[in-house]
């Protein structure tokens, strides 16, 4: 029990946080720790609300979500070199995450049982640059909101082509579909499909 708690448990999220992180998607252990950070509950979460003056799909997606099912997970997890036995622990894991947007930034703040981290991104498609992609590489992170979707990118500084993609949408059942691309080391593309359903409806603020 020790052991499986002590080290599986740890890579099991860092592995977990890499899928559904908005957009790691297979990159190294993300610098934003899973430390608690007043600024981002108080900030963030206080002036970021349901606000039907936000753009495109974005309105309709702010709110808590919970990760409900995977799919095609296993052959992507395969793809990007994780073995066997994480790949086997990660069916049982469990993720929730919450969409706080206004009218200029989207942060994604991602909660697991050992606690949270967030990523804020520009809604003028600039993104944001840090150097925690694969071995430490400079990547480059951006959101682009469409009618009907969020498209997320991450880019190696340099290049020009995505490393990555999620596209998250809405499905007919009210559901969020992530479906979530990544370039393997030898130009291969693998990918895979996550559903969220909300968790809580979205916070409201009052305004003066």
């Amino acid at each position: 029990m020790g052991l499986f708690f002590n080290h599986v448990v740890p890579a099991l999220f860092y592995v977990l946080k890499k899928l559904t992180y908005p957009l790691a998607l297979g990159s190294s252990l993300l610098s934003l720790a899973f430390d608690r950070t007043p600024a981002i509950d108080e900030k963030v979460s206080g002036a970021n609300a349901v606000n039907k003056s936000l753009p495109g799909a974005l309105k309709d997606m702010v709110g808590t979500w919970k990760l409900q099912e995977k799919i095609n997970v296993d052959q992507f997890m395969a793809g990007l070199g994780i073995n066997r036995a994480k790949r086997a622990a990660l069916r049982l894991a469990g993720q929730e995450y919450e969409l706080l947007a206004d009218k200029s930034a989207l942060t994604i703040v991602t909660k697991d049982l050992r606690g949270h981290s967030a990523l804020k991104l520009p809604l003028d498609g600039r993104g944001v640059v840090a150097n925690d992609g694969d071995d430490g590489a400079a990547v480059r992170r951006a959101v682009r909101v469409l009618t009907d979707a969020l498209v997320m990118t991450e880019t190696l500084v340099g290049e020009s082509k995505p490393l990555s993609v999620c596209r998250r949408t809405l499905q007919r059942d009210g559901r969020m579909r992530m479906d979530i691309s990544k370039r393997t080391p030898d130009g291969q593309t693998v990918s895979m499909t996550a559903i969220a359903t909300r968790a809580r409806p979205p916070r409201l603020v009052h305004q003066c």
